[in-house]
């Protein structure tokens, strides 16, 4: 995990600064310490040579980076295959597809992003058109060993998966709804918190100011605070434990993540979701909607493609803040807020589903524990016999104990 957060930030590092020094195309510098002011770039704003100097670095930064992902892709497509003859080509070789697939979604998020920022008019077709040629070649390498229309046959059902993807999703929903009408009115239920969740998460992608989403968090919070007093010292309502608090969670932590717009919360969370993507894909099995991993790891990147696409356009609430003349050293209280309610719904997810979690843990103590009996001043047959033939009992050395395991 700490490999591959640190391949996540060099990733964002290289392409935001080949960006800036892209950009950075007048003498002076002013354009570029406008739109970038920290960082290299007011390094290379303070001369010219400086300027070209951080500028030959990115490039050859980030030409290193994605060069080292083509020779991988190179000696290892298609997988599974052997080995390649070449010695050179060997040391890039690897047969784990988790390790390709990681390799493919990295060279992809580079040339989306530049792609994304050449469509906007942020940089030059001249610094995007290597990139996006580079990119071509696995695809040309996988045109060479498959025929055609086997890739044009896979191509036609992924852009498949993609259209039918949404309204199979929708009717799923639908269906789920349908079947759980009346447990989406109790407040002791999950389904409740799970839609109060989901509001949450569409209103900080609808709305670009967080006030709706505050009053949304203040409200439930109330509820949530009423709930928790209740499991503490009444105990009188019948809570109804069950998968759907544990969805609540998960969803509640992705609004969390929308309406704090944190990087470092973004990137914990991506390397998350791949972990569990990598987990899912060691042991693959069927899941149905809401059950595994595979539903909370789309929505987390969908939903922070769709946050990262309208911060682009319409800025962050916090730069807003800024502009207000709030200190950047307290935090809004639409950030606040979420906090405080993410702590609240775990919290409440725990205390209800309390009996769930002791048996998950003692499973989990049984499969991973190891049970020793030791039992001094006493030696077994076996260990007596072992000693008459010369050797050493295990438990000798520890001043004439037994050890044994059950």
């Amino acid at each position: 995990t700490g490999g591959e957060a640190l391949r996540f930030v060099l990733l964002g590092t290289l392409l935001i600064q080949y960006r800036a020094v892209a950009v950075d195309t007048t003498a002076d510098g002013d354009s570029e310490s406008s739109s970038t002011p920290t960082g290299w770039a007011t390094l290379a704003a303070a001369t010219p040579v400086a300027r070209m100097c951080i500028r030959i670095l990115a490039a050859l930064a980030l030409a290193l980076f994605l060069l080292h992902k083509l020779v991988v892709l190179a000696a290892s497509l298609p997988a599974p295959r052997a080995p390649p003859e070449g010695r050179l080509l060997r040391r890039f070789y690897t047969a784990d597809l988790w390790c390709i697939a990681r390799h493919v979604a990295e060279l992809l998020a580079a040339v989306v992003l530049l792609g994304a920022r050449c469509a906007c008019g942020e940089l030059p077709v001249a610094y995007f058109a290597p990139v996006a040629i580079a990119a071509l070649s696995p695809i040309v390498q996988l045109l060479l060993w498959y025929p055609v229309s086997s890739c044009l046959k896979e191509a036609a059902l992924f852009l498949a998966f993609l259209f039918c993807a949404p309204p199979l999703a929708l009717l799923e929903i639908g269906r789920l709804v349908w079947r759980h009408r009346f447990r989406l009115v109790n407040p002791l239920d999950g389904p409740v918190h799970v839609i109060l969740s989901l509001v949450a998460s569409v209103l900080c992608l609808a709305c670009r100011s967080r006030w709706p989403v505050t009053m949304l968090f203040a409200g439930h919070s109330v509820i949530l605070v009423l709930g928790l007093l209740e499991r503490a010292c009444i105990r009188k309502l019948v809570w109804r434990p069950g998968h759907a608090w544990w969805c609540a969670l998960l969803i509640a932590v992705e609004a969390t993540s929308l309406a704090c717009e944190r990087r470092w919360v973004t990137l914990l969370l991506l390397l998350v979701a791949l972990r569990s993507l990598q987990r899912a894909a060691a042991r693959p099995r069927v899941q149905p909607l809401f059950q595994g991993p595979l539903w909370w790891c789309t929505l987390l990147v969908v939903a922070e493609a769709i946050s990262l696409a309208l911060r682009e356009l319409r800025g962050s609430a916090a730069n807003e803040a800024m502009v207000a003349g709030q200190p950047p050293w307290r935090p809004p209280p639409g950030e606040l807020a979420a906090v405080v309610w993410l702590v609240l719904v775990c919290s409440l997810t725990c205390s209800v589903n309390w009996g769930r979690c002791m048996r998950h843990y003692r499973g989990w103590q049984r499969r991973h524990a190891t049970f020793v009996l030791c039992v001094p001043g006493f030696r077994s047959a076996a260990a007596a016999a072992v000693g008459t033939l010369g050797g050493e009992p295990a438990g000798e050395a520890e001043g004439g104990l037994f050890v044994e395991e059950v």
